[in-house]
């Protein structure tokens, strides 16, 4: 890494992580800063109270959580690799992910501070990383949550050598699961995608799409607490509740060829 990138980044013992003065680049870039409520393109639910009500829900499943989607990921990363996780949240996929260097982009200051403590790496924004840097770029259920999810996968591509990948998980959700209108609804999803229209929008953001996986996997808080502890026989109650729930995940595998 960089010296003048390694001085962005503060130290593990440091509770707030430097900020950024913009989430999106004026030249079309992307990334998150502060989770301004005041800002029209970061959504208002990761900012301020909102924002810590949102990832104390996330803190419940922890670092068990980070070991329990490695297998979604893990595969695809050689030790010797710079990773980048967009929407680290407290860093717990990122702790356990191989790689030689890891760096997270988190937009909420609540989620900064628990990475920073547990001594990830951690940026507010995308436009805080250096250009070309990175071998894989993963996302985990976090593309969904954008307001401008293309201008994110834009900006994301510039951090991306020549060669790197994204790997990025997304969920599937079904109408005929959601039926009605929730205001209370935690998850906060502002997209979802088809395999087709997932693959689209990485095309379109420049990047050669290598594959888009469906994933039969959903889990939830009763079935992680109840079976976390043994990774195949979660992976197994997972598969089964992603058909009864009509809930599914894609695995998006793109290349920046130039």
């Amino acid at each position: 890494m960089s010296p003048s990138f390694r001085n962005r980044v503060q130290p593990p013992g440091d509770v707030e992580p430097p900020v950024a003065t913009s989430w999106v680049r004026p030249a079309g870039g992307s990334g998150a800063s502060r989770g301004d409520v005041s800002d029209p393109r970061i959504s208002h639910h990761y900012a301020g109270e909102a924002g810590v009500r949102y990832f104390e829900w996330q803190r419940e499943v922890g670092s068990l959580g980070g070991k329990l989607n490695l297998f979604k990921f893990a595969p695809y990363i050689p030790e010797g690799a710079a990773v980048c996780d967009f929407g680290c949240g407290g860093g717990y996929l990122l702790e356990h992910l191989p790689g030689r260097e890891k760096i997270g982009v988190e937009v909420s200051a609540e989620a900064r501070r628990e990475a920073v403590i547990r001594g990830v790496q951690v940026v507010a924004s995308t436009a805080e990383l250096p250009d070309a840097y990175f071998d894989v770029i993963v996302s985990n259920h976090t593309l969904e949550h954008a307001v401008r999810p293309l201008d994110e996968l834009v900006g994301l591509r510039g951090k991306l050598k020549v060669g790197g990948r994204m790997l990025f998980c997304l969920p599937v959700d079904d109408w005929r699961a959601q039926r009605a209108y929730r205001p209370d609804d935690l998850n906060h999803h502002l997209y979802t995608w088809s395999p087709q229209l997932a693959g689209n929008l990485f095309s379109e953001a420049g990047l050669a799409v290598r594959s888009v996986r469906l994933l039969r996997h959903a889990w939830s808080p009763k079935i992680w607490r109840l079976f976390g502890w043994n990774a195949a026989l979660f992976r197994l109650v997972c598969f089964v509740n992603s058909i009864v729930r009509r809930r599914y995940q894609l695995l998006v595998v793109a290349e920046r060829i130039g």
